[in-house]
C-alpha cells in the first residue's frame, strides 16, 4: 500500500536560507517529493509521505504548513 503525500509549503529560518541546498537534502532523506526551492525567498514546496510530519516540525529553522487546497466560487455563486 502507498503511503499518503501531503502538499507541504516549507519556511525556511533566515539562518538556515544560507545552507538550503543542504537542508532540501535533508528534506529528500525524510521523503520530500517534487520540490520546489525558491531559495530568493527562503521557501521550500512538494509533498511529503504523512509519517513525516512530526520529523519535519522537529528540524529547527523550519516552519511546516499543510498546503490545503482552496475551492472559490463564481461571484455570481449564491453564499453559503
Amino acid at each position: 500500500m502507498t503511503e499518503r503525500m501531503i502538499s507541504v509549503v516549507l519556511t525556511l529560518a533566515l539562518e538556515a536560507q544560507g545552507d538550503s541546498e543542504r537542508l532540501v537534502a535533508e528534506l529528500k532523506a525524510l521523503g520530500l517529493r517534487n520540490e520546489n526551492l525558491l531559495a530568493a525567498i527562503g521557501i521550500v514546496t512538494g509533498q511529503v509521505p504523512e509519517t513525516s510530519l512530526d520529523r519535519l516540525r522537529a528540524m529547527p529553522g523550519i516552519v511546516v504548513e499543510v498546503d490545503e487546497e482552496v475551492s472559490i466560487l463564481p461571484p455570481d455563486a449564491p453564499v453559503l
